[in-house]
């Protein structure tokens, strides 16, 4: 019954017409195993949940996946797994039978890839945007995917050309999908350091978030938290902490006290203040941070190690060399598991870690 239903997800489409069904969260599991086409919102996307019964299952998991994508559960990684398992013996199918490229590509590589993607397999889903980007690219949802993996593999010059590609293809209509593909295009300016374009492309995704969202909307804050981090790199340090301050607001009131997407906006914070020489306060949010991410299990991420090296760099200037050693050893072991060698974050982590040795070695000849 589920493979036959799988199979007939273009002739559901095809007829318009809204079709009802009750299903237990056993059966659910059953179709997400059995019909993936039809669950996993691949091409024409058929299942939609009723709001009154995701409201009655709501929970830290649900509200993450809607504020940070790269926040997952035990159980959501799980799953995802079995959707790669899936989607790759399909892939492989596809391939034998020879089907054509363009709709291997819609259906099954570009997916496989955003799910490579979410489960940190950045060089496989690199390896499926080179094979199979070419033939998806007429597609807004592909192109969005293809610049999100060559933004997660440094590729920023093949990124800017998948978004603009995106936004030029995008219906004007759609103003929420412009926005968030003008805050896409804004990050991967600011990983290259062009202020002016990331302040710009910014501004642009914040004026029409502000127009559509509500002021408590988890895109609006990520955008706000976004806008912050140009300024803060621009030296505009008065208007970084008011974005960053805008941010947290937002997230401490939808999400709680203990989400990591609240650590990013503490530890941006926390830099603001250390630029401003505000020492003590640029430490307290360092730690405030670090509080969130080392409580969460398996928790090995780039932030985490931003923000130990943010703390040593804070006891370096504190003169505590020991306490400054021990955090900035923290953070290369986080940046080794996550960056290439030779990766400048990891570099400077190193450098940095030199001249703490060296401050430490001069103070204990010195006593």
């Amino acid at each position: 019954m589920l493979l036959h239903l799988n199979f007939s997800r273009e002739s559901l489409q095809a007829l318009d017409k809204p079709l009802l069904f009750w299903a237990s969260q056993d059966n659910i599991s059953r179709i997400a195993n059995q019909a993936g086409d039809l669950f996993s919102q691949r091409a024409l996307p058929t299942f939609a949940f009723d709001e009154q019964a995701l409201a009655q299952h709501q929970s830290l998991a649900m509200e993450a996946r809607f504020a940070d994508e790269s926040y997952k559960t035990k159980e959501e990684y799980k799953e995802l797994e079995l959707k790669i398992k899936l989607l790759e013996k399909q892939l492989k199918e596809a391939e034998a039978e020879g089907l054509p490229a363009k709709r291997i590509a819609d259906s099954l590589a570009l997916p496989l890839a955003k799910a490579y993607a979410d489960n940190q397999m950045a060089q496989a889903a690199l390896e499926l945007v080179e094979r199979y980007g070419v033939s998806a690219t007429s597609v807004v949802k592909n192109l969005r995917v293809i610049g999100d993996i060559y933004k997660q593999a440094n590729e920023w010059e093949r990124a800017i050309m998948a978004y603009e590609q995106a936004i030029e293809k995008e219906n004007p209509g759609n103003r929420y999908d412009l926005a968030i593909l003008y805050s896409q295009l804004a990050n991967v300016f600011l990983e290259m350091a062009q202020w002016e374009e990331a302040l710009n492309w910014n501004l642009k995704a914040i004026e029409i978030m502000e127009g559509i969202l509500s002021e408590d909307d988890p895109d609006l804050a990520t955008s706000y938290n976004n806008l912050g981090s140009v300024y803060w790199n621009q030296g505009k340090l008065e208007k970084a902490l008011e974005y960053h301050l805008k941010a947290i607001a937002i997230w401490e009131k939808i999400l709680g006290p203990n989400h990591p997407k609240l650590a990013e906006s503490y530890n941006n914070i926390g830099t603001a203040f250390h630029s401003q020489s505000e020492i003590e306060k640029a430490l307290e949010y360092y730690l405030k941070a670090t509080s969130i991410l080392e409580n969460i299990p398996a928790y090995d991420h780039p932030n985490l190690a931003t923000a130990y090296n943010n703390i040593a760099l804070v006891l370096l200037r504190l003169k505590n060399y020991p306490k400054a050693q021990e955090y900035m050893k923290k953070a290369i072991a986080i940046r080794k598991k996550q960056l290439p060698e030779g990766h400048p974050h990891l570099e400077g982590s190193i450098e940095d870690l030199r001249e703490i040795e060296a401050k430490l070695q001069d103070q204990k000849n010195r006593q």
